[in-house]
């Protein structure tokens, strides 16, 4: 949300600038003076959303979120479990999830988390072990943020100093929504991660897949589709009429598992229809 104290000149460089990031377009009318409750809940959130997509489908709850409501209350136990789930996933919308890349030294980590956040965030060479210490970076793909994270690479033996680099990447892999394991040329899969890639795929005889490789703009794509899909694929798959992000207070009551989760958001948001 951006407050602008300006004239008209002010207003139009603004706007280019937001055009050029990618702002949400959806306009918002009566801001400040509606006295819908959901619209209401809407718009304190919007704060609290993160990327474009976050943003369109937060205000499309304020525009289908009572019809949406309705289509619940015709819907099976069964069905309404499945809307639920899918639902659910917009949580990652109000909390950018986050991705640890884990593999062992010289598996192309860095070089992944640099070439996915399109900047140079992390140290790459040949050098084993030039990462110590752990390095976030943010990305944005069609709308959706995630936080991505390097770590020391896996190394048997080693000093003090790797172990010391070993447990702070066991630490921040135990805290991760999702590890990414890396899997370079010649080895195999250990199964430390919830979805696994195999890196420099140009290097790869074998063309194993998932593969990457970070001259190629088409395998970095794919990875961040996967990414995408993984935490919001349920959501993205609702009908237009569905696809909508609720405001945390009605998530939260989603996520309580209420079976009256209809008759106490109606309630939430002064709707007594």
């Amino acid at each position: 949300m951006v407050s602008l104290h300006g004239g008209h000149a002010t207003r139009e460089l603004a706007q280019a600038e937001l055009d050029r990031a990618g702002a949400c377009q959806k306009p918002v009318s009566d801001l400040w003076e509606t006295k819908d409750r959901l619209s209401q809940l809407v718009y304190q959130a919007l704060p609290l959303v993160h990327g474009r997509l976050g943003a369109e489908l937060l205000l499309a709850c304020a525009a289908q979120g009572r019809d949406a409501m309705a289509i619940t209350k015709k819907l099976p136990a069964e069905g309404f479990s499945v809307l639920r789930d899918a639902w659910l996933t917009a949580h990652h919308l109000f909390h950018p999830p986050r991705v640890q890349l884990w593999g062992p030294v010289n598996a192309g980590k860095s070089s992944l988390l640099n070439a996915l956040c399109g900047k140079a965030l992390a140290a790459t060479g040949s050098e084993p072990g030039l990462t110590r210490d752990v390095i976030e970076g943010q990305l944005e793909h069609q709308g959706f943020v995630m936080r991505l994270f390097d770590a020391p690479g896996t190394i048997h033996g080693g000093g003090e100093l790797d172990r010391a680099a070993a447990e702070l990447a066991d630490h921040w892999r135990a805290s991760a929504d999702l590890v990414l394991e890396l899997v370079p040329p010649g080895a195999e899969p250990t199964g430390a991660g919830d979805l696994h890639l195999f890196s420099r795929s140009d290097q790869d005889p074998a063309g194993r897949e998932p593969g990457v490789c970070m001259n190629d703009q088409a395998s970095l794509t794919r990875i961040k589709d996967r990414l995408r899909d993984h935490f919001i694929g349920p959501l993205q798959k609702l009908e237009p009429q569905l696809r909508l992000a609720w405001p945390p207070a009605l998530l939260a009551l989603l996520e309580s598992g209420d079976p009256e989760f209809v008759k106490r958001a109606r309630t939430l948001i002064g709707d007594r229809a």
